[in-house]
């Protein structure tokens, strides 16, 4: 199956970097990265373009007013053309090199949609995992957006 990575961004250009190199070091390789640069003001988009234009898997593309990560996320997620939408936020990146892999071998047995631990690291250097970080209902599974995989076909339901 293809993976289609939505990475929302603003003013992050170093952040964004690392995001994209994270996927981009993922030993799953069947997949393509949309950078949705939400109308950025330092330059990153036109850096970022430059630096990822000799990769055709990296794809860019730029709102012309600032909408939010959540808005700027959904406007392109038509434009993603594979099967399963993965989510990454700029300032987020993914440790795990099977991120993907695991996603993609386990979406169909979990009705469509899985995600997997996130760890946070705080300013002050101390590191919680989502569990501990977001207070849920016992009922809702806490998770992290940036770990979520999801069949595109769910999204339209």
């Amino acid at each position: 199956m293809k993976v289609s990575i939505i990475i929302p961004t603003y003013n992050r250009l170093d952040l964004t970097d690392r995001a994209i190199n994270s996927v981009l070091s993922q030993s799953y390789s069947d997949f393509e990265i949309i950078v949705v640069d939400d109308a950025s003001n330092d330059g990153s988009y036109d850096i970022l373009r430059k630096k990822y234009s000799s990769i055709s898997k990296v794809f860019f593309l730029q709102n012309w007013s600032n909408l939010w990560p959540v808005f700027a996320r959904n406007k392109w997620i038509e434009f993603s053309s594979w099967e399963i939408l993965s989510f990454l936020d700029s300032d987020d990146y993914w440790i795990d090199f099977n991120k993907l892999s695991d996603d993609v071998s386990q979406i169909k047995e979990w009705f469509g949609i899985v995600h997997s631990q996130a760890v946070i690291c705080k300013l002050n250097k101390k590191i919680v995992t989502v569990p501990d970080f977001y207070h849920y209902s016992p009922l809702i599974k806490p998770f992290h957006f940036s770990t979520v995989s999801i069949l595109k076909e769910l999204v339209y339901k």
